[in-house]
Order: structure tokens, then C-alpha cells, then sequence
């Protein structure tokens, strides 16, 4: 081959590789080995109320979302990231997941995170940068749900490519039954059976990965009297002491969809005090107990409600409270025995 035919062939061959660089529109184009891999750090947040935490995180793997577009557009959108697990490895003190991605200068990511990863009651949806699940709460088996975004546009600087850290939230809330028993009762205090029924258990929850404005949006499936949301029984109470009245299952609280408390809401609690005594039964308004507090139970917050057994003709319900809330000024609500 002349000269002149070698420098018109590779002339021909820089300007159409130059050209397929150029024309690629639907994302990078960049060799994986000159990219930086996308990492992944977790936490949780510092304001924790429920049974996951900082220390015990790295037991289970989570999930992630990802997708990206070219920074100061909004499309296209790519999906980078699909419900990936990502798993916590103590040899090498990082987490990892498989088939690894890498940064792109010139594009702006954003990213969803769901803790654990094995939850198989929610469906997720992660489209335009936005993300949302529908979520049916199991009565049988409840997990401490977390949930966390981050967004990034990558320059391709330093910063723009390290580890991304989720700050994991809890998406859930704790409600806790305590009976106290006042010290003038004479003998023990034994609940043959508690019940919480009024309880919705499907939901749709929704949150923008660039916003701190998420939410749950009930979907009325509330449980009943005859198919309640927990049941607990057998739990006794000395004068002067307190129980709750639904234990810790293999230490996870009882955690219910943040929601508005349902009007229907009830605590039914069948007791006796002694072993020889009447067996009484009453039902509690959760409604109204709630009502102190907005009449919600709120996303990542811990309620505590307390009954108390003065004698054994009625029982007093103490005004509720809120874990990181300030206490709700407000009397006792009496419940009447049926």
C-alpha cells in the first residue's frame, strides 16, 4: 500500500471512530476498564426507633435501584440498577453485588435502596428517577423495612465517584400495648387472650429519590375481629409490675403501615385476675388513644400505649406516647369491662 493510501485509510478510520463516539445518544461510551466501579456504603439513620440498626445491618443484604441521564436533561432515563442485592462482605469490609457498573463523566444518577433485600411483600416500580412499591404488611412474619436515596452527578472527579451512602430509614412504625398493674390489686394479673384488629396491611408508598417529601397511601385492607392483626395471650402481671401485652417475636416489635389510625381500630383484651377469677373482657378505642397524637402512626416513630388495671371492674387507658415527640397533654380514657 502507498504512503498516500495508508494516511487517506487512517485519516478514514479516526474520523469514523471519533463519529461513533460522538453519535452514541443513549448513554456512555466509555471502556469499562477506564471507568471507576459504582460502590455502595450503609447506615442507619442516627434518629433509629425500631430493631435494625448500624450494628446488625450488615446481616442482610438490600436492594438497589439506579438510573441516570445526561446531566441537565430529564431524558432518556437508563436503568442501571434493577432490584440489584447488594451484600455485605467481612473479608473485605465493603459491600458488594455482581456484574459491577462503572461512572460516566456527564451524567447525573439517582438511586432508591430497600433494606432487606428478601422482603417479597413489596413490588417495586423505579421509572423516570421516581420510586414507588406497593406493600402488603405480613401478619404472620413483619420485618423492620428501611428505606434510602442519594443522587450524584458524576464529573468524574474523585468525589463524584466514590462510594455512594445510603442513610437507611425506617419505613414503618413501632405500636406498643404496656399493662400495668396498679399495686392495691391483690393477685396477678393473667391475659388469656389480646387481640388488635382495625389495622390496614396494604399500602403504596412513594418518594422521589431527590426529595424527602415520601409517603403511604392506604389501600383499605383493614383487618377484623375475626381475622385480627396480632394475638397474643398467656402474658401475666404481678401487682405493681407492667408486661407488654404483645411480646418481641424473635426480636422485631409490632410494626404496623404508617397510616391514620381507623376509627375501628380496637384493642380487645380478655383477663382475669387470679387463677380463680372471672374471665372479663373489654375493648379499647385505639382511635381515641391516638388522637393525642394526630391520630396517626407516623413513619419511623415508636407509640407506646399503657393500660392500667385498678381494680377489677375497669381498666384506664394512659394517655399515649411518641418516642423523639414531645408529650401530649391530655387525661386518662376509662374502659368500661363488657
Amino acid at each position: 500500500m502507498s504512503k498516500l493510501k495508508l494516511n487517506i485509510f487512517l485519516a478514514i478510520s479516526v474520523f469514523l471512530l471519533a463519529f461513533a463516539s460522538c453519535s452514541q445518544q443513549d448513554g456512555p461510551n466509555v471502556p469499562e476498564e477506564t471507568g471507576t466501579p459504582m460502590r455502595f456504603r450503609a447506615r442507619t439513620d442516627s434518629e433509629s426507633r425500631a430493631v435494625t440498626t448500624n450494628e446488625n445491618i450488615k446481616e442482610k443484604p438490600f436492594a438497589v435501584w439506579g438510573s441516570y441521564a445526561r446531566t441537565g436533561e430529564t431524558s432518556p432515563v437508563t436503568n442501571v440498577f434493577n432490584a440489584t442485592p447488594v451484600s455485605f462482605n467481612s473479608t473485605s469490609n465493603a459491600w458488594e453485588y455482581v456484574d459491577t457498573q462503572y461512572w460516566f463523566p456527564g451524567f447525573t444518577y439517582n438511586f432508591a435502596a430497600i433494606h432487606p433485600a428478601e422482603d417479597k411483600n413489596l413490588t417495586a416500580d423505579f421509572s423516570e428517577g421516581s420510586f414507588s412499591f406497593d406493600y402488603s404488611i405480613s401478619t404472620a412474619n413483619r420485618v423492620d423495612l428501611l428505606g434510602a436515596h442519594a443522587s450524584r452527578v458524576c464529573t468524574g472527579d474523585a468525589t463524584s465517584t466514590q462510594a455512594v451512602a445510603f442513610n437507611f430509614h425506617h419505613l414503618l412504625a413501632q405500636i406498643h400495648f404496656v399493662l400495668k398493674v396498679d399495686p392495691v390489686v391483690t393477685d396477678k394479673v393473667i391475659v388469656t387472650e389480646a387481640k388488635v384488629y382495625g389495622v390496614n396491611t396494604k399500602a403504596t408508598y412513594s418518594q422521589h429519590p431527590t426529595s424527602d417529601d415520601y409517603g403511604w397511601r392506604t389501600a383499605g385492607n383493614i383487618t377484623t375481629k375475626e381475622s385480627p392483626y396480632a394475638v397474643s395471650n398467656g402474658v401475666e402481671v404481678a401487682p405493681g409490675k407492667s408486661a407488654h401485652l404483645f411480646p418481641d417475636v424473635n426480636n422485631t416489635p409490632l410494626l404496623v403501615i404508617p397510616q391514620q389510625v381507623n376509627i375501628n381500630a380496637r384493642l380487645e383484651l380478655s383477663y382475669k385476675i387470679g387463677e380463680s377469677g372471672t374471665v372479663k373482657t373489654i375493648a379499647a378505642d385505639i382511635s381515641q388513644a391516638a388522637a393525642h397524637h394526630n391520630g396517626r402512626w407516623q413513619i419511623g416513630r415508636n407509640h407506646t400505649y399503657s393500660l392500667t388495671i385498678g381494680t377489677d371492674d375497669y381498666i384506664i387507658f394512659d394517655v399515649p406516647t411518641v418516642s423523639g415527640w414531645s408529650l401530649q397533654e391530655g387525661g386518662n380514657h376509662i374502659i368500661q369491662a363488657k
